[in-house]
């Protein structure tokens, strides 16, 4: 007989957000006379949905942060750019630490999360 996982799933997602444990979520389907390997297993698929639901809460703090340091590192890479290119050190090995600080910041301004 088929069992329907995804209303176990969504049953014990749930019980966990009214407060319940793992472990009671757990006996809970134990006492639905579901086997080790299914409690097991629709467990596990409650991991994933209550991560998923996690990584989609997207503070806008971290988009801030990361926007910040990477304008941060844009501009120091260019007021490094200047100073060498005025005391003509550019041509130097330390003419590619600005080229890194730039494409790092642009990097990081382009990223995703």
């Amino acid at each position: 007989m088929p069992i329907d996982i995804d209303r176990y799933v969504r049953d014990g997602l749930e019980l966990k957000k009214h407060g319940r444990t793992g472990a009671q979520v757990r006996e809970w389907l134990a006492a639905e006379g579901l086997g080790p390997d299914r409690v097991a297993f629709i467990l596990q698929q409650i991991g994933r949905a209550e991560l998923k639901a996690h990584a989609q809460k997207d503070p806008g703090s971290y988009g801030y942060m990361k926007g910040f340091i990477g304008a941060l590192l844009i501009t120091a890479g260019a007021w490094l750019t200047f100073m060498l290119w005025k005391s003509g050190a550019m041509l130097s090995m330390a003419g590619a630490v600005p080229i890194v600080l730039i494409i790092g910041g642009a990097m990081m301004l382009g990223s995703r999360k």
